[in-house]
């Protein structure tokens, strides 16, 4: 998806809190999350571009899950694993 295409490029994420969208972005660890309203998306992002603390600790935080959850060869390998009959 575009949000972990996002986090790949350690972006950090500001969006709804709706559909799976939560299952890759916790809110306050990846990005921002928030209901999906004008006055609730503009204060998450305010809130976002206000701190390049938490811009950069988003953004790591959010590379760091794709790496360890959607990364190419660890998927594969967990692929190889289960045809083997290893997990």
């Amino acid at each position: 998806t575009v949000i972990l295409e996002a986090q790949a490029c350690g972006l950090p994420i500001v969006s709804s809190n709706v559909g799976s969208i939560l299952d890759i972005v916790k809110d306050g660890i990846h990005g921002y999350t928030a209901d999906p309203t004008v006055n609730d998306l503009t204060m998450a992002l305010s809130k976002m571009i206000e701190s390049k603390q938490m811009w950069n600790e988003f953004g790591k935080n959010g590379r760091k899950y794709v790496e360890d959850n959607h990364d190419f060869e660890r998927i594969t390998n967990k692929l190889i694993q289960i045809y083997k009959g290893d997990v």
